[in-house]
């Protein structure tokens, strides 16, 4: 039988209680023990032991809080199978639900999980809610599995979220005007070791790239005289590690201009004498190593982009991945197939991401749809109708 006992010793590093787990009779019985400060840390780590014999009672999974049941589920479910950058996600639902989930997940009703994400949608977005709910429903599906639950009580949850919390349209997508502007600008400029982060930029001006895939590319992915970028791994600076992409179809080939190759054809020539120069070793060809041997981030390459936008006088309202989303709606403006520019962008075959998330009227068809409405609108009286009043 298991069992947690409070020791009476006493100094700022003496264990506070002693968690005894025991299972079975005889010569198969199963005896361990562990020393820990906290009944809460006794509790969780009970509880974890459980989880390893299948014929294991639950009692001290469902005596454990919300926030250890939680954290104990993703370190024996999740942490092994997903990335560094998706395991901080389930990290943030962590700390969106807990503050109103005090006890036990037994105690957990369906209109408690209601009344929970009615007040979190007052302000978090609608995709942040969608994806705390799946996190926790995910949660539930498996202490249902494991005899912790009777039901799931994260069905049949209506979601709202503040919509202020969505991006404005007007900061997803450039005006093609700025764009080329920036394009220009870029093409144009003579890049030293500083400038690793303009080039960068330039590098999603042209190939429509993320930022992460930009930041991972090396001097083999280049191909100058066939003018294409290899894209087959991705830079995560939140970890600061290279990564591979999340799913297949991010493995791809972009086509770029001759005036692109140029500019990548002189870079990676000097680069590769600067960081000589510099006694910086480059192992894995990197073309965008910074001269402390480093990638910069994404938040550097954000910032640069936005520095950028003020020297050229534009609104600095846009970021990196705004010319994804604005560079994907002009390809299809000008007649590129959406089959293409979703195969060009990484984006799954038959996947609805493509046009739920990049695709979208540009701001000067905009404009152009608004003087036409008003004109029709104002000109109704003088088509030719017979001009009756109701």
């Amino acid at each position: 039988m298991s069992s947690i006992k409070k020791l009476n010793k006493s100094g700022p590093k003496a264990a506070s209680y002693k968690a005894c787990f025991t299972l079975g009779s005889g010569a198969r019985r199963v005896r361990r023990s562990k020393l820990v400060k906290t009944k809460r840390e006794a509790q969780s780590w009970l509880a974890e032991q459980s989880l390893k014999y299948p014929n294991m009672n639950t009692v001290w999974r469902r005596s454990l809080r919300f926030e250890d049941y939680y954290k104990l589920w993703f370190k024996m479910e999740r942490a092994n199978v997903v990335e560094p950058a998706t395991a901080d996600t389930y990290s943030v639902t962590l700390s969106h639900l807990k503050p109103f989930f005090k006890k036990g997940i037994g105690q957990i009703t369906n209109m408690q999980v209601q009344s929970v994400f009615n007040a979190l949608g007052k302000t978090l977005s609608h995709a942040t809610l969608l994806k705390d709910l799946s996190h926790l429903r995910m949660m539930c599906r498996a202490a249902i599995r494991k005899g912790d639950l009777s039901y799931n009580p994260c069905e049949d949850i209506d979601l709202g979220g503040n919509n202020a919390r969505i991006k404005p349209y007007e900061k997803k997508f450039m005006a093609v005007s700025d764009l080329r502007i920036i394009q220009d600008f870029l093409l144009k400029y003579s890049y030293e070791f500083t400038d690793i982060n303009r080039l960068v930029i330039f590098i999603c001006t042209q190939t429509a790239m993320r930022c992460g895939e930009a930041l991972a590319l090396r001097v083999d992915d280049i191909d100058c005289k066939a003018r294409t970028i290899r894209v087959d791994q991705s830079y995560d600076s939140a970890h600061s590690r290279l990564k591979v992409p999340k799913t297949p179809t991010s493995n791809r080939l972009i086509p770029i201009s001759s005036e692109c190759a140029n500019v990548l054809d002189g870079w990676i020539v000097q680069h590769q004498k600067w960081l000589q120069d510099a006694k910086i070793s480059n192992s894995k060809g990197l073309i965008f190593l910074n001269k402390r041997g480093q990638l910069p981030t994404a938040k550097n390459i954000n910032s640069s982009f936005h520095q950028l936008q003020k020297r050229l006088d534009i609104n600095p309202i846009y970021t990196v991945h705004s010319l994804r989303s604005t560079l994907a709606s002009l390809m299809v403006e000008q007649g590129v197939p959406v089959t293409y520019v979703a195969k060009a962008l990484g984006h799954a075959p038959g996947s609805n991401v493509t046009l739920k998330y990049y695709i979208d009227v540009l701001p000067s068809a905009v404009q152009a749809d608004r003087e036409q409405a008003v004109k029709v609108i104002s000109s109704t009286g003088e088509s030719g109708t017979s001009g009756r009043s109701s």
